[in-house]
């Protein structure tokens, strides 16, 4: 493995340009969500599109980035915004195959890199919808290539002056770009004696400049904007934006719990493992593990890997020390180790070199057939990663927020609980602009007030002044709206205790409506008015593997289920259909009650014989392995024996 990459400028151009077109088609498309997806994407959507400010630390580069590509004439606002993401998805394989062919001058390690990237589901998945990791993924392999040829090359102080900026720039989009300073700083160090005076200095200056894109968040404060996060009016505002005080103690109180020595150490270790098993073919860990033995030789670059790879034990620790993580820890967690992905496919394509030359030395035609059979076997997995993460048919998001809107009576109010429907409702109110007469509040669990996000006061102000004082809202406001059937919440469960004294809240298609305590309201008939309003096949059909999208899901499932019960008191002949429709779409913790209420449903309406056969479909339909299932249904035939023996 020679020292320097030899080859001529500009000799690998055409193959890198082709492998990045070829990367940026396959997850443009078949896989790029076609419109907002859920969790973040929402508020980057309509942030990026508004120039407003996300959630701290504000994510100011993304928002660039994203405003950006919103001018392109092509598709609607967050395809244009996903867009983002999928050019630095295919610029992240470029640089993995950038940085393989620089280590080892061979085409066939830098393909190999590349498609250990292009195979990974969770890399397809992030870089499929409007999310910061991609560009976290591209920066932090950027600044690891970098950091690479400042241990290697004489002129090294050039790739330590890039990687300054770089860093400072990198710390706008995600505070883990920061863990790079690291094995940057042993570059510096290893390279101390050829760097000219007064490098460290320009370097210092340079990371200011690049980190001077937080500037965006103080210019877009003093600008009326729709959404407003990440307010920085001060210099003390933007140490709370960035330092992220508000959540949980803050950045640098999670730092600061990584110093202490416990056995988390050995769980975060073990639950990296468990993402990156599922990413990585063990045949590539196979290769990997061959490269980073094969630059053992080479102290300074093997040092430089190493605490490139070690560094991320420390975010492992502050994140998922868990000694028995969910399956939801894992997948709300795992885009923060995303860059091992490129680096883990960078060493795999080490190895291969390795191999290759040592087989040649004996047999050109074997060293050959291996490599070319190395990159088939891993190009037949990058079809089957599209296709697990592909997006290409997601609009479980938009149009969970467009029947949403179609429900809501003329000048409703809008509660918006948590990142998934307020965000949505950032896209779909603010941007798409589905009801501009609905007054949309994001609010919080516990607060006494709202923020009237995409509200605008030149709109609504003449209609509810009361709404836009600075005090807050009193609760007696919401009164006379609620008593007219305008009130409406994104869930029950996070309502504040003040609106669960005052109000009852009950199913209403999607939403709850809240109500004054103990008013009649004829729920069953609007309900059965909105219900013929949406559409619940498509979120049957579609994708639910997100955990965001199961929340969705289950506002669909108590629909369908209320709309069932409602059919039962008729004994309509769609009654069936509906509590069926509605166990198909539900969950574990939810089917059992479905269950019991059709079960009654068929009780009383077509007697014990209907209720026994369906119970016995339902155990004929359990698989002799899924011993959860065998003992639910063993529960609900004790139920049933208990419940209707006083009435045989």
């Amino acid at each position: 493995m020679a020292t320097y990459c030899d080859s001529k400028p500009g000799e690998a151009v055409f193959p890198r340009l082709l492998l990045f077109l070829l990367s940026f088609s396959l997850i443009l498309l078949y896989s790029l969500s076609p419109n907002v997806y859920v969790g973040d994407s929402g508020i980057f959507t309509a942030s990026s599109y508004s120039m407003g400010s996300t959630h701290p630390p504000g994510y100011p580069l993304f928002l660039l980035l994203g405003k950006f590509l919103t001018f392109i004439p092509l598709g609607n606002i967050a395809f244009k915004v996903n867009l983002v993401c999928a050019v630095f998805g295919a610029l992240t394989v470029l640089l993995s195959y950038m940085t393989a062919f620089y280590l080892t001058k061979n085409y066939a390690a830098g393909i190999v890199a590349s498609l250990v990237v292009l195979a990974s589901p969770n890399f397809i998945l992030e870089s499929s919808k409007a999310e910061v990791y991609t560009l976290n993924t591209f920066l932090i392999v950027l600044l690891f290539y970098l950091g690479l040829r400042a241990v290697k090359e004489d002129d090294s102080f050039r790739s330590i002056l890039i990687s300054s900026f770089i860093l400072g720039l990198g710390m706008g989009n995600h505070h883990t770009v920061g863990f790079m300073l690291i094995p940057l700083l042993y570059a510096v160090f290893v390279r101390r004696k050829d760097i000219p005076f007064g490098t460290i200095t320009l370097s210092i200056l340079l990371f200011i400049t690049g980190f001077s894109v937080y500037l965006y968040l103080y210019i877009r404060s003093h600008v009326n904007t729709f959404i407003d996060y990440s307010e920085v009016h001060s210099f003390r505002d933007f140490l709370a934006v960035f330092f992220r005080v508000d959540y949980s103690g803050g950045t640098l109180k999670t730092i600061e719990g990584t110093s202490n020595y416990t056995i988390r150490w050995l769980y975060s270790i073990k639950n990296i493992g468990l993402i990156l098993s599922s990413e990585v073919h063990p045949v590539m860990w196979l290769f990997a593990s061959i490269g980073i033995v094969s630059l053992l030789k080479y102290k300074k670059v093997f040092g430089y890997i190493f605490i490139s790879l070690m560094i991320w034990v420390l975010l492992a620790k502050m994140t998922i020390g868990q000694k028995e993580p969910t399956y939801n820890d894992l997948f709300i967690i795992s885009p923060y180790f995303l860059q091992l992905i490129p680096i883990a496919g960078i060493l795999a394509g080490a190895g291969l070199y390795k191999c290759y030359e040592k087989i040649k030395a004996r047999s050109s035609l074997i060293a050959i057939t291996i490599a070319s059979g190395l990159i088939i076997f891993q190009a037949v997995y990058v079809p089957v990663a599209i296709q697990k993460s592909s997006l290409s048919n997601y609009f479980t998001a938009y149009n969970w927020i467009k029947d949403i809107s179609k429900v809501l009576k003329p000048k409703s109010f809008y509660l918006a609980f948590g990142d998934n429907p307020g965000f949505l409702g950032f896209y779909g109110f603010g941007i798409e602009r589905l009801r501009d007469d609905v007054l949309y509040m994001d609010a919080a669990a516990g607060n006494n007030s709202f923020r009237l996000t995409l509200s605008p006061l030149w709109k609504f102000g003449m209609w509810y002044p009361e709404f836009y004082r600075n005090e807050g809202t009193p609760v007696k406001y919401f009164y006379p709206i609620a008593e007219e059937g305008r009130l409406y919440a994104s869930s029950i469960g996070s309502l504040p205790k003040m609106f669960r004294d005052k109000f009852d809240a009950r199913g209403y298609v999607i939403i709850p409506i809240l109500l004054p305590k103990g008013s009649d309201f004829p729920l069953n008939t609007q309900l059965k008015q909105n219900f013929e309003k949406i559409d619940c096949l498509p979120i049957v059909t579609g994708d639910n593997g997100d955990i965001m999208t199961a929340e969705i899901r289950k506002t669909y499932v108590f629909t369908v289920w209320e709309y069932a019960n409602i059919l039962a008191g008729e004994n309509s002949k769609d009654t069936d259909y509906f509590y069926r429709l509605a166990l198909l779409m539900a969950n574990k913790g939810l089917k059992d009650k479905i269950i019991k209420d059709y079960v009654k449903f068929l009780y009383d309406k077509r007697g014990p014989s209907a209720a026994s056969k369906f119970i016995s479909e339902l155990k004929y339909l359990v698989s002799d392995s899924d011993t959860e299932m065998k003992n639910d249904m063993a529960d609900i035939e004790k139920w049933y024996g208990t419940e209707f023996k006083s009435r045989k």
